[in-house]
């Protein structure tokens, strides 16, 4: 049923398309081999890669190296990027002169490891007491080279496998005087991750903000990376693809003319359903850690007898790789990891024994059971929370009549409806189904929590960055500007446009002309700032509740069972807003520090509903001190005082009003 119309021809997806013998997993070790070329042979450089392999061509030609992060979850081509790269500069394609490449992957080396032991391992370097020591032996000149790029995979899961703080520190201050010696020395860092640096482990906030200074540019592989990837390199597309799927196009569009689908997508990855990769995209975190989407592509298409997949390029033309798929693909995980048991274990059993009585035809039996495994997307992934009948229709481009396209929608709704009302575990909710395990989900929420909470033990800056980065831009919300740099902010005063310099952040602000205003946080130790204005808002204590606030904000992006997520963004919003009152009472009872360091009392306003309504009142009180004289001979409006109006009567009463020539006389 997943194709999009039974073609008379019954021509095969093969004929049109198949998939490169590319390979899945590509490894740094991978370059050690006798005839490693199929590396460079078999990478596809997408729009995303080749602004990066331009980004280092322009940073390998610089004096001096950096540090680089590249980031992308598993199966977006981390490791085939870093060995192409590799190959890429030994074969003197990105730099003017050569340089010495150096390649680590981290999957080597156990937790027990010490990354600096195995960086000056791979260097030929000795550990001494002094860092700088060691480091000045290494040569930059060597065997016709003028540098050395040094290129690690796999860091972030080499991090988060640290048995305790003090190692994971240790190897961070080890990163931190790596991208520091760097900067000065034609050395160049660049490291594969799965997640930005700060959340591999237990950072310090000190540490966090010296990695991300050391290590500047990021290099992020995303889905449309991954997209282009299989649309340009993992399809072979055979001659007559492209008229093919146009011709598919066009029943699609008479099919379903108020479609969501993406079919510009659908014309380049077919047969993959482009909600398919979406989908993909969406649950990656919860279980493709282990398979990516190349993966998914290859596996589907080619089959793999040892994983029980049949090939689908043996499937009528027509045919599509639906989002239903994703649960077949994946069915060992949900057998064994414990957030998914319920379903494993009572959900698909119980439809596997009951789908026969419940459905008459074959044909409904098959659509049911596309239509559960739907749910079970729905329900995995982080971003939804019901199906409509008419996303299930699309997302399967169920077809069973070509005469009357609005009976397929209601063969959907009605299959859906006959589940809910004579099935177990599938709700209405809405206009839309989803699944219900019969658990509450309270005692398993709060176990979550406590887990999240120990990872956020003794990190207080961090945990307040992070809940910062969650408030709604309405409201009191002082970080809609940006942190650690001046930016201006509009004032009318005196129906005059006036432009203040607001510096948000506790590092020293670089020195401007105009004196500025430094808008200080509620947390952490405050640098500099004697030439300005500063505003240091009253300290807000680290309390449990807000590291219990930041470990649910933290979980909300990973939850999936949609009560889980109704309690959950409850329980979240309520402390987000005692959170947002206290941020705007720090506020208000700040201390004022003079330049030069002289204390002032806090201005006082009426209440500011808004951040911009109070920073307002600030800017008018600072334009206040810097101009006392303004306000006596600005514009103004109103009712003319008293003894004006006196003045202004006596000269009507006296015909004093105008001059000789009767031109106006200027009274005031």
């Amino acid at each position: 049923m997943s194709k999009i119309d039974q073609p008379t021809t019954q021509k095969t997806v093969a004929e049109f398309v198949t998939v490169a013998s590319h390979p899945t997993v590509v490894r740094l070790d991978d370059l050690l081999a006798e005839r490693p070329h199929w590396i460079s042979d078999s990478y596809f450089v997408t729009a995303e890669t080749k602004s990066y392999l331009t980004s280092m061509t322009s940073a390998l030609n610089q004096s001096s190296g950096c540090g680089i992060f590249l980031i992308g979850q598993y199966g977006s081509g981390k490791s085939h990027f870093l060995a192409y790269l590799t190959q890429q500069i030994r074969d003197h394609q990105l730099a003017s002169v050569p340089l010495k490449v150096i390649t680590l992957s981290m999957l080597n080396y156990s937790a027990n490891h010490r990354l600096e032991d195995i960086v000056l391992d791979a260097l030929g370097l000795t550990a001494v007491d002094d860092r700088r020591d060691a480091w000045q032996r290494l040569s930059l000149d060597d065997a016709g080279t003028s540098g050395i790029v040094l290129v690690i995979d796999e860091l972030s899961e080499f991090l988060r496998s640290k048995s305790d703080r003090a190692a994971f520190n240790e190897d961070i201050r080890f990163l931190q005087f790596m991208g520091e010696w760097a900067m000065d020395h034609r050395f160049w860092i660049i490291a594969a991750m799965q997640e930005q640096i700060e959340h591999t482990g237990d950072l310090e906030y000190a540490l966090y903000r010296k990695i991300k200074d050391r290590y500047p540019i990021r290099y992020l592989l995303t889905p449309t990376h991954v997209q282009e990837l299989i649309a340009n390199s993992i399809l072979v597309k055979r001659p007559g693809y492209a008229q093919a799927v146009d011709g598919l196009i066009q029943q699609l569009k008479a099919l379903y003319p108020r479609t969501g689908i993406d079919l510009e997508i659908l014309q380049q990855v077919y047969p993959l359903h482009p909600a398919t990769l979406t989908f993909l995209e969406e649950v990656r975190d919860c279980f493709s850690q282990s398979r990516g989407v190349v993966d998914f592509t290859v596996a589907q298409l080619a089959g793999d007898k040892s994983r029980g997949i049949a090939a689908f390029s043996k499937r009528v033309w027509g045919s599509l790789i639906t989002p239903d798929y994703i649960v077949d693909h994946f069915k060992d995980l949900f057998e064994l990891q414990p957030e998914f048991l319920s379903i494993a274990q009572h959900v698909l059993p119980y439809y596997r024994e009951n789908l026969s009585t419940l459905f008459e035809t074959r044909a409904l039996i098959d659509l049911a059971k596309q239509l559960i495994k739907l749910l079970i997307i729905v329900h995995v992934s982080p971003r939804r929370e019901v199906m409509s009948p008419a996303e299930g229709t699309y997302w399967l481009l169920f077809s069973a009549t070509s005469l009357d396209p609005s009976k397929n929608l209601k063969i959907v709704d009605s299959t859906l409806k006959k589940l809910c009302d004579h099935g177990r575990y599938i709700v209405q909710k809405q206009a839309g189904y989803q699944l219900n395990l019969q658990d509450d989900g309270g005692a398993e929420l709060e176990r979550r929590i406590q887990r999240e909470i120990s990872e956020w033990q003794g990190q207080d800056p961090m945990v307040f960055e992070f809940i910062t980065e969650q408030l709604p831009l309405d409201g009191f919300n002082p970080f809609i500007f940006s942190c650690d740099q001046w930016q201006t902010f509009q004032v009318r005063w005196h129906f005059h446009v006036r432009h203040i310099e607001v510096y948000l952040g506790n590092t020293t602000a670089p020195t401007i002309d105009d004196v500025g205003l430094c808008l200080r946080l509620p947390w952490g130790s405050v640098e500099g700032g004697e030439n300005d204005y500063q505003i240091v808002p009253k300290k807000m204590t680290m309390t449990h509740d807000w590291i219990e606030l930041a470990a649910m904000l933290k979980l909300s992006q990973r939850v999936t069972g949609q009560d889980m997520k109704q309690r959950l963004g409850q329980r979240i919003q309520e402390r987000l807003n005692i959170f947002q009152q206290q941020l705007r009472q720090s506020y208000t009872e700040a201390t004022v520090y003079a330049p030069g360091g002289g204390v002032e009392d806090m201005p006082r306003f009426h209440q500011k509903k808004t951040f911009t309504d109070w920073l307002t009142g600030l800017g008018e009180w600072l334009l206040r001190r810097q101009f006392p004289a303004f306000e006596r001979f600005s514009p103004t409006h109103g009712p003319l005082p008293k003894e004006a109006y006196r003045i202004f009567m006596r000269c009507i009463i006296n015909g004093q009003l105008l001059n000789s020539d009767n031109s106006v006389r200027l009274i005031f």
